[in-house]
């Protein structure tokens, strides 16, 4: 009786926890401080950079060096071990000088542990991008028609513990332009320790009632 009555409190605690019980663990995800907990990287010294204001970050690609190259800004944070991740991101806006040309020269990016993930204008990424490597095979369609504006990203990491997480515009050449993007209101949230505990819980509860 003692068994059921634990799967039964187990479970109605879990049920009864908020919705918001999961801690966002990025550091300024909406750039209200500038730059504050960012780090900046242009990884060929093209013309380029990252502009902090008015509650976003503006990433400019690194065209005018030789070759390919990316900007980006990236953070270390915090993940909850082998507990599903949820990383979400609005796009303001994204545009490209390179409009026109097939395939495209330019792309803005995701990137968990350094595994970049092309953007595509519906809010689906595309995996299998490599910032600074030349290969457009994993672009999102961003470049499409472009300027693009008010896209909401949202993405499941299935087990994830502490991660790299990076955005950036890639760039396969020093001409024509850079391309442009816009971000706002990041977030990673992990389930709180509480919520992993009570699930925990809940779970050896069913077991010995199984038994």
């Amino acid at each position: 009786m003692k068994k059921v009555l634990m799967g039964f409190v187990a479970v109605a605690l879990i049920a009864g926890l908020p919705a918001m019980a999961n801690d966002n663990v990025v550091t300024n995800g909406d750039f209200s401080q500038g730059d504050t907990g960012w780090d900046v990287v242009n990884s060929n010294g093209g013309i380029g950079g990252v502009t902090f204001g008015g509650g976003t970050a503006t990433i400019t690609g690194p065209d005018g060096a030789v070759g390919p190259g990316f900007v980006e800004i990236w953070q270390n944070v915090a993940g909850a071990d082998g507990a599903d991740t949820t990383i979400s991101f609005d796009l303001v806006s994204y545009t490209s000088v390179d409009v026109g040309y097939t395939p495209a020269f330019d792309s803005g990016y995701v990137s968990i542990n350094n595994q970049g993930q092309g953007l595509n204008a519906n809010g689906t990424t595309v995996p299998g991008l490599n910032p600074g490597s030349g290969d457009q095979s994993s672009y999102g369609d961003l470049q499409v028609n472009p300027p693009h504006s008010n896209i909401h990203y949202e993405l499941v990491v299935p087990g994830t513990n502490d991660m790299r997480l990076a955005f950036g515009v890639d760039s396969i050449d020093n001409l024509y332009g850079p391309g442009v993007m816009t971000i706002d209101n990041v977030s990673v949230k992990v389930p709180e320790p509480t919520t992993i505990a009570l699930l925990g819980i809940g779970a050896v509860a069913m077991l010995r009632r199984r038994r």
